[in-house]
């Protein structure tokens, strides 16, 4: 009888115990950036800073391993915990001459990318990651 009673009585505190089920299904954030500019936007440099992590660019030779160069768009991979927030930007190009005759072009501002955030494993669960997609539009400099 005592040792039913104390079943009883353990059962429930097991219960209230148990770890949450949570699968361990990873994912990646991303910010995808399209620049535009007056003309062909070329060689990509300068800096992107999403919450408190700045990327530096330079994609005529070494960018940030994070960064993705593809002619007129950057694509940023995120750390955890990074995402949903401002983006502040400052980044110049050398138009489609290199800049030899006056073709440069360059930008710095702050805006909030189209978010999405996701939770693979469950809304209570990690990892959230972040989606964000924008553009920013570089000036012509004399």
């Amino acid at each position: 009888m005592h040792r039913l009673l104390g079943l009883a009585l353990v059962l429930p505190l097991l219960s209230a115990c148990d770890p949450k089920d949570c699968t361990l299904v990873g994912c990646a954030s991303q910010l995808a950036l399209t620049i535009t500019g007056p003309g062909e936007v070329i060689g990509l440099s300068g800096s992107v800073t999403v919450g408190e992590h700045t990327f530096l660019v330079d994609c005529a030779s070494d960018s940030d391993p994070a960064v993705t160069c593809d002619g007129a768009s950057l694509v940023l991979d995120l750390p955890e915990g990074v995402g949903g927030g401002e983006v502040e930007w400052s980044l110049s190009s050398d138009g489609p001459d290199g800049g030899e005759s006056g073709g440069s072009y360059a930008g710095e501002g702050a805006f909030t990318p189209d978010w999405t955030s996701s939770t693979p494993n469950g809304p209570d669960c990690g990892p959230e990651c972040w989606s964000g997609a924008g553009s920013v539009e570089l000036l012509g400099t004399p």
